[in-house]
């Protein structure tokens, strides 16, 4: 789903929630050293954007096999300046997984997440088909101020058969697909998906679009 009326990140963009209280200590995510460039693999060795787990098992690994300009932040903060600084989180769609995405985000607005980071916003990753319950919808609806731009993927019930090599990948430039009622999770990029990755990388150009023109 395309997030309406985007926020592009630009540097000092904490300010808009100035007064956030940061979280504890032990609840912060690491940040990585800035002299330490995050791993990558010889196939995307400059990742546009960062995938950042809010806790184990978000979902980072499969949306980094789906989505071809992404990175594995490896559930810490980019550091080192020439690497991206562009963090999209994730966080599974649970009690838990959004209280974890909760912490993360004070500690980004508190300041704590390192220098020079800019937080593209947050996806939550359904654990199960069907419609979110009520207390989901609620807690995840009170993220939207301090994740600035949210995208949502649906449970992907093949996925669990399938190891990340064997899923498709999306790509900037690739079309759309098709919005079909059965889809082969071998070969169809979720709508969803794709749509958030054309969003993720706009966001992305139009960060450094308006930081060399201003």
């Amino acid at each position: 789903m395309t997030a309406p009326k985007m926020q592009v990140p630009r540097p000092g963009d904490r300010a808009m929630t100035a007064g956030i209280a940061p979280p504890d200590h032990a609840d912060c995510a690491a940040v990585w050293p800035s002299n330490t460039r995050i791993p990558t693999t010889p196939s995307r060795p400059h990742p546009a954007f960062w995938l950042m787990g809010c806790h184990g098992g978000a979902g980072v690994t499969t949306l980094e096999a789906l989505l071809g300009p992404a990175g594995d932040s490896q559930r810490a903060w980019p550091a080192h300046a020439e690497q991206s600084p562009f963090v999209l989180l994730v966080a599974e769609e649970s009690a838990t997984g959004l209280e974890k995405a909760h912490l993360v985000l004070r500690q980004y607005h508190a300041g704590l997440a390192g220098r020079g980071n800019r937080l593209l916003g947050l996806v939550t990753v359904a654990p199960l088909p069907g419609r979110r319950p009520a207390s989901i919808k609620q807690a995840r609806d009170l993220l939207s101020p301090l994740a600035l731009n949210m995208w949502e993927v649906p449970f992907v019930a093949g996925y669990r058969e399938l190891l990340p090599g064997d899923l498709p990948m999306w790509s900037p430039g690739d079309p759309l697909p098709e919005r079909k009622r059965r889809r082969d999770p071998r070969t169809d990029v979720p709508p969803e998906v794709a749509d958030m990755g054309a969003d993720l990388v706009d966001l992305v150009v139009s960060s450094y679009k308006q930081e060399r023109s201003s």
